[in-house]
C-alpha cells in the first residue's frame, strides 16, 4: 500500500512489482538517480520516526501490513507532516 502524503491521505493498493511507483522506488537505490531526483529512500519505521523527527516531509509512503502491522502512531505523525 502505499499513502501520499502533502494533502489528504490517499491509500492505493499495488498488486505489481512492474507498478510505476514500485519501479521508481527501485531506482532511488542508485545514488546517481537518487542526486537526479533530489529524493532520497528511508526504509523501516524507526528510520522514518527518525526523519519526520528532523522535518523531513515524505513525498509517498509504502507499506506492507502483511509483513507489520503498522504504527498507528507513526501514521498519525505522518498525515500532520503531509
Amino acid at each position: 500500500m502505499i499513502m501520499g502524503t502533502g494533502g489528504p491521505a490517499v491509500w492505493m493498493v499495488i498488486t505489481s512489482l512492474q507498478n510505476p511507483r514500485v519501479k521508481q522506488v527501485v531506482k532511488l537505490r542508485d545514488r546517481r538517480e537518487r542526486e537526479r531526483e533530489r529524493c532520497l529512500l528511508v526504509e523501516g519505521e524507526a528510520e522514518l520516526a527518525l526523519a519526520l523527527e528532523s522535518g523531513v516531509q515524505p513525498q509517498t509512503v509504502f507499506l506492507c501490513p502483511e509483513l507489520s502491522a503498522p504504527d498507528l502512531n507513526l501514521l498519525a505523525r505522518l498525515q500532520k507532516a503531509g
